[in-house]
């Protein structure tokens, strides 16, 4: 996707400012979903420039991410299997944190960012609790009580204009108002008078009440 194809920040109509932008994965399916807002145009932009950086040092975390650490002394034969656990415990680590997003998918009470995460992992590692999404879940309800997690942004709802009246009828010197098929044919004489009638507009009115006559509207 080009820069160019995502949306610009929106001025509200409680005069805030707020951008929602999906992230796809390679295969175009949206696994997120984010909505930043400001009192500003150039405060949303600030946002957009955190959540970048927020989500760059997770990738960097992901990166460095401390793996299982490996018994020293092992045999040749053994590093193998020793190589096939630690990446099944990877898998089911990243497994695990996949879940615990999808339970907060459509929830918005959970803000993915680096912080947050980073808390969570804190929270088991001090409690000696397995990487699983149960325990991930109990520590995001834990740290969420004593409101130590960043909350996420709050949506704003720009609602639709009001629909605007219709037009009061025109005052016009014919009967009925608006005209139909039979007014039209009850006009006599007086139909030529009133499809050339002086006054432009009450001209144009007759000829399009008319129209509309004709055509069953």
């Amino acid at each position: 996707m080009s820069y160019q194809d995502l949306p610009d920040p929106k001025q509200q109509s409680d005069g805030s400012w707020a951008v929602q932008y999906q992230t796809k994965d390679e295969a175009g399916k949206v696994i997120a979903t984010t909505t930043l807002t400001g009192k500003s145009e150039k405060e949303v932009w600030k946002k957009i420039q955190a959540a970048h950086s927020e989500a760059t040092a997770a990738v960097a975390r992901l990166r460095a991410r401390k793996q299982v650490e490996k018994p020293a002394d092992l045999l040749p034969a053994q590093e193998e299997s020793w190589k096939l656990f630690a990446q099944k415990e990877n898998v089911k680590k990243d497994q695990a944190s996949l879940a615990f997003l999808k339970r907060h998918l459509y929830s918005n009470d959970y803000n993915p960012c680096e912080a947050n995460a980073q808390m969570l992992f804190s929270y088991l590692d001090a409690r000696g609790l397995a990487f699983t999404a149960d325990n991930l879940e109990i520590a995001f309800e834990e740290l969420t009580r004593e409101g130590r997690l960043v909350l996420p942004p709050q949506v704003q709802v720009e609602k639709a204009p009001e629909p605007e009246p219709p037009p009061a009828p025109m005052d016009v010197p014919w009967s009925p108002n608006p005209l139909t098929k039979k007014g039209i044919k009850d006009l006599g004489r007086s139909y030529s008078e009133f499809y050339n009638h002086k006054n432009l507009a009450l001209r144009a009115e007759f000829r399009r009440q008319v129209d509309n006559a004709l055509r069953g509207e």
